[in-house]
């Protein structure tokens, strides 16, 4: 098949990958966001970064998986990045008054080494506890999201937990 035709034929085939999964990458991200708005980006993101790395796929069943990873991927690190953009710490110590400056500067002191720690668990780990920890989901919510059986969740949140206070 000449350069030209091929291209087309992989443009027409991710066509195809949008149309079929981008209600189901759409839905991940609004039930993580709860925001419309961010969800259709995050979607639109997810889509872009499968599309870049379109060649790295060999086994088309486990498409809709990798897509499905790719989005709560994305939706994390856009979370992260939003939480670091909120309030400053010298605008918290304003806001909060002098008497409570020590509890807010160990606050966020915890808080910065705690996401240190978190990103250096297994994987595994690392993706609930981001998941419980600082986008607040509730140990049901993590095992419907991740398709895992509840006590999966809570045995590997205990033994995250575990390595986390061991490391702290």
């Amino acid at each position: 098949m000449p350069p030209a035709a091929a291209a087309a034929s992989d443009q027409t085939s991710f066509n195809d990958i949008y149309q079929t999964y981008y209600t189901v990458i759409y839905r991940i991200a609004l039930r993580m966001t709860k925001d419309p708005h961010l969800a259709e980006d995050i979607a639109q993101e997810t889509f872009l970064k499968a599309f870049l790395k379109m060649d790295t796929i060999f086994e088309k069943e486990k498409l809709k998986n990798w897509l499905s990873s790719i989005a709560r991927r994305t939706a994390i690190d856009l979370f992260l990045r939003k939480k670091r953009n909120e309030i400053t710490i010298e605008e918290q110590l304003v806001a909060d008054g002098k008497e409570q400056i020590e509890d807010t500067i160990d606050y966020s002191l915890l808080k910065e080494k705690t996401k240190l720690l978190v990103s250096r668990l297994k994987p595994d780990y690392r993706e609930i506890m981001t998941l419980k920890l600082f986008l607040e989901m509730k140990d049901q919510e993590i095992a419907e999201y991740l398709s895992l059986n509840l006590s999966t969740v809570k045995t590997k949140i205990h033994r995250a937990r575990k390595e986390l206070k061991a490391a702290l």
